[in-house]
């Protein structure tokens, strides 16, 4: 008889992880009580100036209707303070019913202003509820009603790519002219982009082993003045110093499948590498795919939403691929247009490297926010 196993899809296991935002009010994680029945609650906050956070809890058994519990104005808010983030949660074990907690929270800066207020439900549904209906199961305390996220991880934990002041003066005087008028981060990372393909573009290839061993701009002077030359992995480096150099938040995404077979001299990978990058826009509070080794400047389904890697990669492989649509830019005309991705030159090389097959590298510092 054959054994039957599961396997579980959780988009939630790290996509979060590796895709922070900036919150007024985020939760860092979750944790038990080791006496009684009860939750600990860690909230972080992105606010500028955070000073601590305003909380009131409320309870209810299930006397109150859902409908009526989800009305959060029903309760009367008596606020408490919490600088630290750390707030508990606990319930009455001696109580058959389900108990039901709702939770308001908002952040306070040191000038005093306010955040909106945001809410969450933990629920205890004890034992004994369910043995009232012949049902054999342990007490389950569950988060629901939630409009606050998840994230243990912070964006500044991504950029592992800091450019030196040496480095940054260097990335001002290259390309601080060219930026200096414009207020928005992705359209300054959209020049920035262009003016290294126009520099770059006639000088692709293989390069040399020198190129490993030395800085990006370092690697950039070499490639315009004609000694060597830069493939995928360079222009990314490249282009992440850049950006980093004028606070534009900016990551590299490692692509690569290999086996672990080793033959005499060879090696079987099942996907092709690439090295491809993302900025954050703290103006649009999302990562943004930008792949300069293909000159594409950004990707959208719906125009006002710009896409990150992952969600290029899913759009690609699925049936939105008719829709999707690339931001393509011609070093030769100096012009970028708005293509379906479907119309594009470049669509078998995408298809090649963002394959379904294929596997990527985040790559983080070790620290918590």
């Amino acid at each position: 008889m054959e054994k039957i196993i599961s396997e579980t899809l959780d988009p939630q296991q790290n996509y979060w992880r590796i895709y922070p935002s900036k919150e007024e009010i985020f939760l860092k994680s979750i944790s038990g009580v080791k006496n009684g029945i009860g939750i600990t609650l860690f909230f972080g906050s992105h606010m500028n100036n955070f000073s601590h956070f305003l909380y009131t809890i409320n309870f209810s058994t299930s006397e109150f209707t859902d409908e009526r519990f989800k009305d959060f104005s029903f309760f009367k808010k008596q606020w408490n303070k919490s600088k630290n983030g750390k707030i508990t949660i606990f319930f009455d074990e001696n109580i058959s019913d389900p108990q039901k907690s709702s939770l308001i929270i908002k952040s306070i800066s040191k000038t005093g202003k306010e955040s909106k207020e945001y809410k969450i439900n933990v629920n205890f549904y004890p034992e004994e509820f369910y043995k009232k209906r012949n049902l054999t199961s342990c007490g389950w305390l569950i988060i629901q009603n939630s409009d606050i996220n998840i994230f243990t991880t912070c964006i500044e934990d991504w950029i592992v790519k800091k450019p030196t002041s040496k480095e940054k003066k260097y990335a001002f005087e290259r390309w601080g002219e060219k930026i200096k008028n414009i207020s928005l981060d992705y359209e300054k990372a959209k020049v920035i982009a262009k003016e290294l393909i126009n520099s770059l573009h006639k000088h692709r290839g293989i390069p040399s082993d020198i190129m490993e061993n030395v800085s990006p701009f370092q690697q950039y002077e070499r490639a315009i003045s004609g000694k060597d030359k830069v493939w995928c992995s360079n222009i990314a480096n490249i282009f992440v110093y850049a950006c980093n150099s004028f606070n534009i938040p900016a990551r590299i995404i490692g692509m690569d499948y290999p086996t672990p077979f080793k033959g005499k001299n060879y090696y079987i990978k099942i996907a092709e590498g690439h090295a491809t990058t993302e900025i954050f826009s703290e103006h649009l509070n999302q990562w943004i795919w930008m792949d300069l080794t293909f000159n594409i400047l950004g990707s959208f389904i719906i125009k006002e939403y710009l896409l990150n890697t992952f969600e290029f990669y899913l759009a690609l492989n699925s049936k939105q691929i008719k829709k999707l649509q690339i931001v393509e830019y011609d070093p030769e005309t100096k012009t970028e247009k708005i293509i379906p991705v479907l119309k594009s030159e470049k669509l078998n090389l995408i298809l090649n490297y963002f394959k379904k097959d294929q596997k990527f590298n985040y790559f983080k510092k070790e620290r918590k926010c």
